[in-house]
């Protein structure tokens, strides 16, 4: 049995990205002094019911995001991350403004110096006040934190309470469970740890990797989807068993529905997306995320969707993971996708912003340089 530990330690976010010295593992939290300005200009939130309006996910729900390496799994669910806690909710079609919440991000394959290069990428564009992200990252962990275990998820769902925190990200699922991902059984245990800390009032949102990548003959790689993702079959199965949802079988998309099929706003007809809603009418559920399908299965409407959501997010400057958010679609499908229009001559050549980032505009609507 796991030995009884300590609670771990949890570091602001901002207090990494600026550069404070962080105190090392053993030692003890030194005192945290708070400008008078800051706290007079910060708006501090009531406590909050347990019901948060989240878009994509809701108070209560656990998610997954799921996808081959280097798919943008990571910077997504940072970015709702930095949109929740900033009160910008993600939704399908739009950023809805929201009340600011606290979030918790789990980093456990990264040091303190990556987790703050990650998190810069996020916290600065949505100017999220100091106290409302908060990182555990590997630097600040006395030991791997198992969910599959009552002890560490009792723990975590006690922080949750204690801090009001309304949504948990956790990067990735794989680095916080010592279960034998093909054992229904196991991935049971962790997708009751998972739910026991939904049940403290807050959403999880986990990453989770794919198989390698299998090809098919003449060397290109079959569809994504969720019968890619390692332990697939154990894992939907604890989900169906614990949520108590009915599983509707695989879309012509190549993923696997469970409940009922969400149908996209604006929308008479269910659309082939790469969110898939699993829901029942008296529990939460779970979002499977596959990354984008083959060329000929994406939608006939995705072209124009783009361009909506460009419009929507003012037309210019705008980089291919903030397209994503907006439509609930993965960064490298929108990535794919805003390329095809620029072949398509219905954007103009994209530029780069800072780093490496492309920026993308409506024609006309280019940023003066």
């Amino acid at each position: 049995m796991k030995a009884q530990s300590a609670p771990p330690d949890f570091f602001d976010g901002t207090e990494e990205i600026e550069g404070a010295p962080m105190p090392e593992a053993q030692s003890p939290t030194p005192l945290q002094f708070e400008d008078a300005w800051e706290l007079i200009q910060r708006e501090i939130p009531a406590p909050l019911a347990l019901a948060h309006p989240a878009g994509l996910l809701d108070c209560g729900e656990l998610g997954l995001i799921v996808g081959n390496p280097a798919s943008g799994k990571t910077l997504f669910a940072l970015n709702f991350a930095a949109a929740t806690a900033a009160g910008k909710v993600c939704a399908p079609l739009r950023i809805v403004e929201q009340e600011p919440v606290p979030v918790l991000v789990i980093l456990p394959e990264y040091n303190a110096f990556r987790a703050r290069e990650r998190l810069r990428a996020v916290h600065e564009p949505y100017g999220v006040r100091p106290g409302l992200l908060q990182v555990l990252h590997r630097d600040c962990m006395r030991e791997s934190i198992n969910l599959a275990g009552y002890h560490d998820a009792e723990q975590l769902a006690d922080r949750v309470r204690k801090d009001g925190i309304r949504l948990v990200v956790l990067d990735s699922l794989s680095e916080m469970h010592d279960c034998e991902e093909n054992d229904r059984g196991s991935m049971r245990q962790l997708v009751q740890g998972l739910r026991h800390v939904t049940e403290a009032g807050c959403a999880v949102l986990a990453t989770h990797h794919e198989r390698k990548p299998k090809a098919s003959y003449g060397g290109a790689r079959r569809r994504p989807s969720l019968a890619d993702v390692r332990g697939s079959t154990a894992l939907t199965g604890a989900v169906a068993s614990v949520l108590a949802c009915h599983c509707e079988g695989w879309s012509k998309e190549g993923e696997l529905l469970f409940g009922a099929t969400w149908t996209k706003a604006n929308h008479a007809t269910p659309e082939p997306r790469a969110f898939r809603f699993a829901m029942s009418k008296d529990r939460p559920g779970v979002i499977f995320y596959t990354g984008p399908a083959s060329t000929g299965g994406r939608p006939a409407r995705q072209g124009a969707d783009l361009l909506v959501a460009l419009e929507q997010l003012g037309g210019k400057d705008v980089e291919a993971w903030q397209v994503a958010l907006h439509l609930g679609i993965g960064t490298r499908a929108a990535r794919d996708e805003l390329q095809t229009l620029h072949h398509r001559g219905l954007l103009p050549p994209s530029r780069h912003g800072k780093g490496n980032s492309r920026l993308w505009s409506l024609p006309g609507k280019e940023s003066e340089r």
